[in-house]
């Protein structure tokens, strides 16, 4: 029997009969079967025939499981009213008369919703399937008419608030809108990854070296042939878990999971894919390692090197900067004697000079200039020059300094030095955090100066650096207390 109930839903058997799903058909047919109400309450035994009137609905009278049904001619318990409306569907009726059986897929009924808005069902073969864990799977038509599914739903109200938000769009949404919306929906993960990733050009080098072998080596394998539009939490937590199981490394999940973040984050501006399809979804836990900090004694050990390295580890571990900033150090950067403004880096591929890690064309940070440093600038200059933009940092060919040149310099003169291998060149970054923090600077005035996305990337990669407030504090506290 098809149909649609008028208040909760169907489903499951009298496991007493004998089990068959279909529709049953037959003038003055009579069946039995369990009634299941779909927030999971007690379900009923019901007996049903068709009204005399052959109108098309159906009349049901429903006592609780375990009284015996009542004779079918009177009954005396509250009707439910099933209209012939096929949005609904009956399924594993067990029957006691003759009746003509058709074999349909077994179903669950959606709740009732208003017309048009769709169905929700599990079409997995559980006994129980209101109580399964198998995802619910949404069924509805599109702003071009077309019917569309989308799975991976586990609660009916997951699955009934984006029949919702899907209508409530349908009837908002201009139908070209909804048309290209549909269509970025129906890409599959690795052509939409693909098109997201050339879309980044504010990402700098260091960002596509970690961005491109998440997706590459991570991302693509497992979700690459995945929909858009069929992105929840629980594929989300599926991915993190596979990653788990097969233990990759703290730093792969983080990063992976960020880059999945990204380009999900992108796919619902554009519509392509369901609102908070990350919501509730724990980031993978992620420490850094400890990064080395150069002490003073070999600081001193990497200034006896040539003049180009000494000014590098000057800038450095003076101001802050990165190693394709310090690359970039100009002369016209001091904009007072005891400020610097970082306003390019040396692209290390083309070897020009490119925008800021995190920022945009023409953005620039002032960090402060210590003396000394300010004076290595000044006295490099003078002994070598400059160009006519006023950089400093030029090779033989008149070309600038990029990461790959200070690498190799860098390894020439920490053999020649004798400074540890564990040490490199980006360390005397480290120092100027540990310099800061030791010396009670706030953190987030490093964290600005060292032109780090977010506080949290200063306190996770430089907390061990910070003194020991709490001793500290009880002290305080304590001076400031009644005897």
């Amino acid at each position: 029997m098809s149909g649609r109930l008028t208040g909760e839903s169907v489903l499951d058997i009298d496991p007493a009969g004998e089990e068959a799903a279909g529709t049953l058909t037959g003038r003055g047919a009579r069946a039995v079967f369990v009634l299941a109400n779909v927030t999971g309450e007690q379900a009923v035994r019901t007996a049903v025939r068709p009204s005399p009137s052959g109108s098309g609905h159906r009349r049901y009278w429903s006592t609780t499981r375990g009284d015996a049904p009542q004779g079918l001619g009177d009954p005396p318990h509250r009707p439910l009213l099933l209209d012939s409306c096929r949005s609904g569907r009956i399924s594993r009726l067990t029957s006691q008369q003759n009746t003509s059986i058709r074999p349909e897929a077994v179903t669950v009924a959606s709740k009732t919703l208003a017309r048009g808005m769709g169905t929700f069902r599990k079409t997995c073969p559980c006994p129980k399937p209101t109580r399964c864990p198998h995802p619910y799977v949404i069924r509805y038509r599109d702003a071009q008419g077309k019917q569309r599914e989308e799975g991976g739903y586990s609660t009916q109200d997951e699955a009934k608030d984006r029949l919702i938000k899907l209508h409530g769009e349908k009837r908002t949404t201009p139908a070209d809108v909804a048309e290209q919306r549909r269509e970025l929906g129906d890409m599959r993960f690795e052509e939409f990854a693909t098109e997201w990733l050339q879309q980044q050009r504010h990402l700098a080098d260091g960002s596509h070296r970690v961005v491109k072998p998440s997706l590459n080596n991570w991302l693509i394998p497992r979700l690459g042939s995945r929909r858009m539009n069929t992105f929840t939490p629980r594929v989300t937590e599926k991915f993190l878990l596979d990653l788990e199981r097969e233990k990759t490394s703290d730093s792969v999940q983080h990063r992976s999971f960020q880059t999945l973040r990204s380009v999900l984050k992108a796919a619902e501006r554009q519509g392509a894919t369901v609102c908070n399809a990350m919501e509730g979804v724990v980031p993978p836990k992620y420490i850094p390692d400890r990064v080395v900090v150069p002490s003073l004694e070999e600081i001193r050990l990497a200034r006896g090197s040539d003049d180009e390295i000494r000014l590098l580890v000057d800038i450095m571990s003076g101001c802050g900067l990165r190693t394709a900033e310090a690359c970039a150090v100009n002369i016209n950067n001091i904009v007072a004697d005891d400020v610097y403004r970082i306003t390019e880096q040396i692209h290390n591929k083309s070897g020009d000079p490119a925008p800021l890690k995190h920022r945009a064309k023409g953005d620039f940070r002032e960090v402060p200039l210590p003396a000394k440093t300010r004076l290595a600038i000044l006295g490099y200059a003078e002994k070598h020059g400059m160009d006519e933009h006023g950089f400093l940092l030029r090779t033989s060919n008149n070309n600038y300094w990029t990461n790959g040149i200070t690498s190799y310099r860098w390894n020439k003169a920490r053999k020649n030095t004798g400074i540890s291998a564990n040490l490199r060149l980006y360390s005397m970054r480290h120092y100027f955090a540990s310099n800061c923090l030791s010396n009670n600077i706030p953190i987030t005035d490093v964290a600005e100066w060292m032109g780090h996305s977010s506080i949290e990337i200063t306190f996770k990669t430089y907390r061990f650096l910070m003194p020991g407030s709490i001793s500290k504090a009880a002290k305080i506290l304590d001076s400031g207390l009644a005897a």
